[in-house]
């Protein structure tokens, strides 16, 4: 056993395991010998092995703590939460202290929708460590779950998303998080303004000399996110010129991204810059020929602009495409009875 821990200090695995599989074959019923094996057998990624072991453990000794934890770690790393919920709420009974067994048992609740058990644990774990901003973000992130059925679980999970972020303000999760449940209260102000500092802060990590190229990709990722969060309340809370704003610099970024483009020519639409939403709805068309929205809305914009005879070929065009589309149906049809 000495020696597999030698081995195991200096990484070398392939020793390290044949050793501690040595200690059990002189120590068949010793539950700490096989509770090592499973533990070395975790660390190196046998997640199937350190499960057998660990449940060997428990035939030794039924309510084996670390062997408990240790398979509720295991079938969590297997997304195999319905196992994880199982014993780890045979370990919270037997260790009913321990912060971290009740909140691995609530993400295993989290996972499988579980939402009133996941609850329940997150609540025990936070009168556990009350200033664990990762238990309150949860809790926010489950509760904004719960609003699309529940609206008045939008404003309990602000007050604990913002918990968390007093707690941490750097916090990332907790702030998209927060964000999203403010657009859903379309609180368009409010969201944005998380969206902001989100992307303020995403943008200051990318201008660190120390921040990595793989760091760097991350980042611009989760810049270009928070850009299209951002435009799109933009867009749905009328700010057009802002919306157009920020679908240019995604753009600039992805010059490829059809779904901008189109929205761009949404925003330039409704700021009455013709011109150019009728240059982006065509260059959409060019690279997506069979976009039927994209046809639709050129005739709009085309409509807006006077051109009532392109409009009606563009209209019939996105009914071609597809066939059931009522809004290209109506606005052909209402211009043919105009005309």
């Amino acid at each position: 056993d000495g020696l597999a821990e030698a081995y195991e200090a200096q990484e070398d695995w392939p020793q390290a395991l044949g050793a501690y599989n040595k200690v059990i074959g002189f120590n068949p019923t010793d539950p700490t010998a096989r509770f090592n094996f499973a533990l070395a057998l975790s660390k190196t990624g046998r997640l199937d092995d350190a499960i057998t072991q660990a449940r060997e453990v428990l035939k030794l000794r039924v309510n084996h703590g670390p062997s408990l934890l240790l398979l509720g770690d295991l079938y969590s790393r297997k997304k195999d939460w319905k196992s994880s919920k199982e014993v780890l709420t045979r370990y919270v009974k037997i260790s009913p202290n321990e912060f971290s067994a009740w909140f691995s048992l609530a993400v295993a609740n989290d996972y499988t929708a579980s939402f009133p058990d996941a609850l329940a644990a997150y609540a025990k774990a936070e009168d556990l460590a009350p200033t664990d901003p990762a238990v309150k973000n949860n809790i926010g992130r489950i509760y904004f779950k719960q609003g699309e059925k529940m609206p008045e679980r939008y404003d309990l999970a602000v007050t604990k998303l913002r918990e968390a972020l007093e707690l941490d303000g750097n916090f990332d999760d907790a702030r998209v998080n927060l964000a999203l449940v403010l657009a859903a209260q379309e609180k368009w102000t409010l969201a944005n303004e998380q969206w902001s500092i989100y992307l303020r802060s995403t943008n200051a990590d990318l201008a660190k000399p120390s921040t990595l190229a793989a760091e760097r990709t991350a980042l611009k990722a989760r810049a270009l996110s928070a850009r299209g969060a951002l435009a799109e309340n933009y867009l749905k809370s009328g700010s057009y010129a802002d919306a157009a704003k920020e679908y240019t610099a995604i753009l600039k970024e992805t010059p490829a991204n059809l779904d901008a483009m189109s929205n761009l020519g949404l925003a330039l639409y409704h700021t009455r810059d013709y011109n150019g939403a009728t240059k982006n709805y065509r260059e959409v068309i060019r690279r997506d020929p069979k976009n039927a929205i994209a046809h639709n809305n050129l005739g709009v914009v085309l409509e807006a602009r006077g051109q009532r005879e392109e409009a009606i070929t563009f209209y019939q065009k996105a009914i071609q495409l597809k066939p059931d589309y009522a809004e290209a149906k109506a606005n052909r049809d209402r211009l043919t009875t105009a005309t």
